[in-house]
């Protein structure tokens, strides 16, 4: 039985360690936890999901990168800065979503995600797809305020309701 391993694995340099292979430093991955994943409008920051929370982001981050990371062995952008601060961005969407279920499994984060993917306007339909996410592609030079509009156009479309005109008032 071959255990895999955890996709953060090698990812995150830690203080004061040179780590070959590590793609974002670790005050920029726990700045990006801290201001995002434990920010109030995020469902996993309550206390309650302390037991869970690692699972549930482990689900998250699996979930991404079998959406958008390619097996042609070109880096990706996803694990740095970038991907970190746009997918922890989106995460209080994603995850109040997958609370109101009781439902945080890898499959149903993909097919959340998948579903957001496909209500993104023209624009942004771009980081929808590997390419866009491959080192020196589009995502490699994006600064914070081009993050913040990718994020909160990928949590508008999550949150497009089909049946939005036969809510009841």
């Amino acid at each position: 039985m071959t255990t895999q391993r955890p996709p953060w694995y090698g990812k995150i340099r830690m203080a004061n360690d040179e780590g070959d292979g590590a793609t974002i430093n670790q005050k920029s991955f726990i700045t990006s936890l801290r201001r995002h994943i434990f920010s109030a409008n995020n469902p996993l920051s309550n206390p309650v999901w302390d037991g869970n929370r690692p699972l549930i982001l482990l689900n998250y981050w699996k979930a991404i990168i079998e959406l958008l990371v390619d097996s042609s062995g070109t880096q990706t952008v996803i694990f740095k800065t970038n991907g970190v601060e746009l997918f922890h961005t989106v995460s209080p969407t994603v995850f109040t979503h997958l609370a109101t279920k009781s439902d945080f499994k890898k499959d149903t984060i993909k097919v959340l995600l998948k579903r957001g993917f496909g209500n993104l306007p023209p624009e942004h339909i771009g980081m929808s797809h590997s390419e866009w996410w491959h080192r020196g592609g589009a995502a490699s030079g994006l600064n914070r305020g081009a993050i913040g509009k990718l994020a909160n156009a990928l949590s508008l479309a999550i949150n497009v309701q089909e049946n939005a005109s036969g809510v009841q008032l």
